[in-house]
């Protein structure tokens, strides 16, 4: 039987801004209306889904964005980027060695007239990682968002997404540059993580990342059997103590996802919206501007 989901949608406006309205249209977009009748755009936005449960709350997708767009699908928001990687590492021991395998899938969410298309790159691939001593995770997401960024024009910088199930706590400060990914190395500035549970949730991403879990278990099991052609092993430069390779097949059935449409919310779930509050130390931060501005 499937969970009552609650959805929680958060926004944090611009100074100033006074919504005296919020409206949900049909195609689940989010208007905020100021007092003479103009849309506001949030400077922020958070969603989350997931279901209650007596140990807490469990997440099964969020995302937070500065993208200007509200909805309750949360599909139009992550349409922005550029390119979106699902990806997810698993490791085990093989013939002597602790092996990591992340598995990665690149796709676009596409606006259509009646919702999403969702666009594959035609390929699944795969990193080795051989004796990550830390969080091989997030070394596998750190060295695709550095080889996006390395190969991109100089004057075309892509924003993209990373879609995984880990370090769900972090996110914040990781996409903020507060907090390394991996040891001293930040996340490139064009970078964003987006949370999706691999063992829960029926949302598009939820779905994608079982693929790449189910991948890189199928990667390390066929590693095992001695299955996986033989492929040269390179230094990784975000942590020299590490050596890859990397593989990549076309013959994966990715599935037809059709026209995308968001969130259906079923009988029993909550929707909830909120204001997200400015933190204290970035309102310190706006008065000290303020004040400086005022003695000029």
């Amino acid at each position: 039987m499937a969970k009552d989901s609650n959805l929680l949608v958060g926004f944090r406006l611009p100074p100033g801004s006074q919504v005296v309205k919020l409206t949900v249209r049909p195609n689940g977009d989010i208007a905020l209306i100021d007092k003479d009748g103009n849309e506001v755009k949030p400077e922020r936005i958070e969603r989350s889904i997931g279901y209650a449960r007596p140990k807490g709350p469990k997440i099964q997708a969020r995302h937070t964005t500065p993208q200007r767009v509200v909805t309750v699908g949360g599909l139009a928001e992550l349409a922005e980027f550029d390119g979106i990687f699902a990806i997810d590492t698993n490791s085990r021991e093989v013939s002597g060695d602790l092996v990591s395998s992340t598995c990665f899938i690149r796709f676009q969410l596409v606006r259509e007239d009646d919702g999403f298309r969702i666009e594959f790159e035609q390929r699944v691939n795969y990193y080795e990682l051989r004796n990550v001593k830390d969080k091989p995770e997030l070394l596998g997401i750190l060295k695709v968002a550095n080889d996006v960024m390395r190969t991109a024009p100089p004057d075309a910088i892509p924003k993209i997404a990373f879609v995984t199930d880990t370090e769900l706590s972090g996110h914040d400060s990781i996409n903020s540059g507060k907090t390394p990914i991996y040891g001293a190395h930040n996340l490139p500035a064009n970078a964003h993580l987006v949370y999706a549970s691999a063992d829960t949730g029926s949302e598009v991403l939820n779905k994608l990342i079982r693929i790449c879990d189910r991948q890189a278990g199928n990667y390390l099991s066929e590693l095992g059997r001695g299955e996986i052609p033989e492929a040269p092993f390179k230094v990784l430069a975000e942590d020299p103590s590490v050596r890859y390779r990397h593989i990549y097949r076309d013959d994966v059935e990715l599935g037809s996802t059709g026209l995308l449409k968001g969130l259906q919310l079923q009988p029993g779930s909550r929707l909830t919206l909120y204001r997200q509050k400015i933190p204290r130390m970035e309102r310190i931060g706006r008065s000290l501007r303020r004040l400086v501005a005022r003695w000029r």
